[in-house]
């Protein structure tokens, strides 16, 4: 058998239980807004997830009301990409990966 170290476990579930990665863009949001992409490289990167995740966990945060997103969102926009935010906090320029 293999050994897995935490460097090489991966959630490969089709619909995985996202509430720890949920948990873990808000702490990243408490330092300001954050680009949509640096989100999902943040998921690679620092989680066990994978950059595919982050969508359906910020949709799950939006609908509960705990981020928003800031301007530059939406259809048809063009870089900056858009900023998420916690829900009821001023928009700051969204940082960088």
């Amino acid at each position: 058998m293999t050994p897995v170290s935490q460097m090489t476990f991966e959630v490969l579930e089709a619909n995985p239980d996202l509430t720890l990665l949920k948990r873990q863009l808000l702490g990243q949001l408490e330092s300001g807004s954050t680009a949509l992409a640096a989100f999902k490289e943040f998921a690679v990167l620092e989680t066990v997830f994978k950059g595919t995740h982050a969508d359906p966990a910020i949709r799950d945060l939006e609908r509960v009301h705990e981020v928003e997103r800031g301007p530059g969102s939406g259809p048809g926009t063009r870089p900056p990409p858009s900023a998420l935010r916690r829900a009821g906090r001023a928009v700051r320029a969204p940082t960088a990966g």
